[in-house]
């Protein structure tokens, strides 16, 4: 099997286990896994042309049925500069992200530290794949805001999230 074809399985994968671990059925609408062919017992994706807007990311969300819905659109748009970063255009990075080291992760090499993403979609699954642990357990919007001001390294950061919701 090709890497590309190896990336692509454990990216399905990971699709599952992130459906598994947020206890959502995860409907593969509009998701870049829209069709799934099997050819010569190797699996190819056609990718459909997705459009970035806001309303799809708060659909996209929701779909993924994630906790707190409303922080993770403030933390994309404070982490992305309301949509206008760098990271944002040209890496599909909505959150920031770093290329994960030890868990699941849909992210290619990015510049410098930051993740690279074939689509904003898989960036919001890998954002996913890092609080999926976390959200489970965390069981308030006060307590999400907690663990966010623990594990950011920014000053008030829930405050300046408050500011987008």
């Amino acid at each position: 099997m090709k890497i590309e074809n190896r990336a692509r399985t454990a990216s399905v994968i990971g699709l599952i286990i992130i459906a598994w671990l947020v206890g959502s059925s995860f409907v593969e609408t509009n998701t870049r896994i829209k069709t799934i062919v099997k050819k010569e017992k190797h699996i190819i994706f056609r990718e459909k042309r997705d459009d970035f807007s806001e309303q799809k990311l708060k659909e996209y969300i929701l779909e993924l049925n994630l906790k707190y819905p409303e922080v993770i659109l403030a933390q994309a748009k404070l982490e992305s500069g309301n949509f206008t970063s760098r990271a944002f255009r040209e890496q599909n990075n909505l959150f920031g992200l770093h290329v994960a080291k030890q868990r699941p992760t849909l992210a290619k090499r990015g510049r410098g530290k930051l993740a690279h993403y074939s689509s904003w979609r898989d960036s919001v699954v890998d954002y996913a794949f890092l609080v999926a642990d976390r959200m489970r357990k965390l069981h308030t919007r006060e307590a999400y805001f907690a663990y966010l001001d623990e594990n950011y390294d920014v000053a008030g950061y829930s405050k300046k999230l408050l500011k987008f919701i």
